[in-house]
């Protein structure tokens, strides 16, 4: 074979790698881009609520003080509050400044229907609110500031309903010392940030809203206490769901709380004092990575939850102290156990539980947590048997059913002639297993918490059916396909392909004619 003939056929496999290379790198982007969710890097597809064609573009608007009021419609009373509605503010490339800026004011004002942008550009916020009582902001639109949607400091009875508020390059809301502030049927999506965070704040109501896709917690209760957070729609944040960071007296109820890295987080921030007194009861906890994770809280109540499907762990305690666990469902764990106690856990109470279907154990004690009480729980269908775990001190099991143990009650006392030995290093045993399951009714009040002589109140909570009426939240992930620069991509990719190909195909032909 002559050298011409040799570079001939060389050429005509570098051709030939070289297409195979092209459409294998084409094809292989293209699956990665199709195969990747969107869970922490977009957000909602949010329709406007707003006819922008019908507002009036303005400038800022600063109020330092009840007279600079005078030019917008009311007179301040209750009855008659100031209103600022209707306007498009969207901030320069040049300038810094909060688009709406209210300070030192007492009157009654209503900030409503407007549409607010930061274009990414000006440092401030899309309303701030300082030293301010009495004002209602509802049905805003706000976007796109680096400091945050709302920040609202040293005020008071605020209330701050049915707004939209998204993309900002930090929280959607702020409260910074505040009290009686009420956040209510409003949309915090795909912030840089929390979705709500309140610190050093006390009685604030967090109600019925949808916290999705921040990078942050959906919210976060940070030295504050007192707070009631009910009713919300929490899903798919880089964080977790939830988090009291050193928070006290908060309550937490009939939130669905889903496709978060931690459902609901208790913590202790360094020296500033634990999470206590907080209650966390009937909420839906589903398709997190850990459920409940409970560091250094003290006196904390959670019960009535249904806790489902989680990746790894029910609920984790660390270093827990004199909190009870009751009247919750934990199922159905993909990796983990059910309940988990660690570190130096004491003195904490596990009582009238259903634990399911968990990948692992229902319950594991740890080898540092002692004298924990595990009582009056249901055990079914835990991979694991024995169905618990315990290598901790002086831990107690006391009159749990255990559904792989057999049944044998010669007394007909309800109690099985048969003690459960539970796994682990300290050879711990139930002596007196139930023979049935607590849980008679889709209720989760399987036990009576007076009988072991905790505080009633803690079981006085409604229902968990009200909860479960619809269908479970499951996130949907959401291909971006139809996004247009993806269409496009994918356009050129396959134009790209044929006119590879045409050209391979034709200098084929043209060197077999030779």
């Amino acid at each position: 074979m002559t050298i011409t003939g040799l570079i001939y056929k060389m050429g005509k496999v570098v051709r030939k790698l070289t297409t195979a290379i092209l459409i294998f790198l084409i094809l292989n982007s293209s699956f990665l881009v199709l195969s990747t969710p969107k869970n922490y890097s977009t957000r909602l597809n949010l329709a406007s609520r707003l006819q922008k064609d019908q507002l009036i573009s303005r400038e800022k608007i600063q109020i330092q003080d009840n007279s600079n009021f005078q030019g917008f419609p009311g007179s301040g009373t209750k009855e008659d509050p100031y209103i600022i509605s209707g306007f498009d503010i969207t901030a320069p490339e040049s300038e810094d400044y909060n688009l709406i800026d209210i300070q030192d004011t007492d009157v009654f004002f209503i900030i409503e229907n407007n549409y607010l942008s930061g274009n990414n550009l000006n440092n401030g916020y899309g309303i701030l609110l300082s030293g301010v009582i009495n004002g209602l902001i509802r049905n805003n639109e706000i976007y796109n500031t680096t400091h945050g949607g709302l920040f609202i400091q040293y005020s008071q009875d605020v209330v701050v309903e049915n707004n939209l508020i998204a993309d900002h390059q930090w929280a959607g809301l702020e409260l910074f010392e505040t009290n009686n502030i009420e956040i209510r049927n409003n949309i915090f999506n795909n912030n840089n940030a929390e979705g709500i965070a309140s610190y050093f704040s006390t009685e604030n109501i967090i109600l019925n809203n949808t916290l999705s896709f921040n990078i942050y917690n959906g919210i976060t209760i940070e030295f504050s206490d007192s707070h009631q957070i009910s009713g919300n729609k929490i899903f798919s944040n880089r964080l977790g769901g939830i988090l009291l960071a050193s928070a006290e007296s908060n309550l937490i109820e009939f939130n669905i709380i889903s496709d978060n890295p931690i459902g609901i987080n208790l913590i202790n921030l360094e020296l500033n004092g634990p999470a206590k007194d907080n209650v966390v009861v009937s909420n839906l906890i589903n398709l997190n990575g850990e459920g409940i994770l409970l560091e250094d809280g003290e006196n904390n109540s959670i019960s009535q939850n249904l806790i489902d499907e989680n990746q790894y762990d029910g609920i984790v305690m660390i270093n827990g102290r004199r909190n009870v666990i009751s009247n919750n469902i934990v199922s159905r764990t993909i990796e983990l156990q059910g309940f988990v106690s660690t570190g130096a856990s004491s003195d904490n109470i596990i009582n009238c539980n259903l634990f399911s279907e968990n990948n692992i154990y229902g319950v594991f004690i740890d080898a540092n947590s002692e004298n924990e009480l595990i009582k009056q729980n249901d055990f079914i269908d835990n991979f694991s048997i024995p169905q618990a775990h315990d290598s901790g001190l002086s831990n107690s099991f006391e009159n749990n059913y255990w559904n792989d143990q057999d049944y044998q009650d010669q007394n007909n006392d309800s109690i099985n002639d048969n003690q459960y030995s539970i796994g682990g290093s300290t050879a711990n045993v139930d002596f007196n297993p139930a023979t049935n399951e607590h849980l008679v009714n889709d209720d989760l009040n399987i036990c009576n918490l007076e009988e072991i002589g905790l505080p009633s109140e803690i079981s006085i909570s409604p229902s968990q059916t009200a909860l479960l009426t619809g269908v479970p939240l499951e996130p949907v992930l959401v291909l971006p396909i139809a996004e247009p620069f993806l269409l496009i991509f994918f356009g050129a990719a396959s134009i790209t392909i044929v006119i590879i190909v045409f050209y391979l195909r034709k200098s084929n032909i043209h060197s077999n004619q030779e």
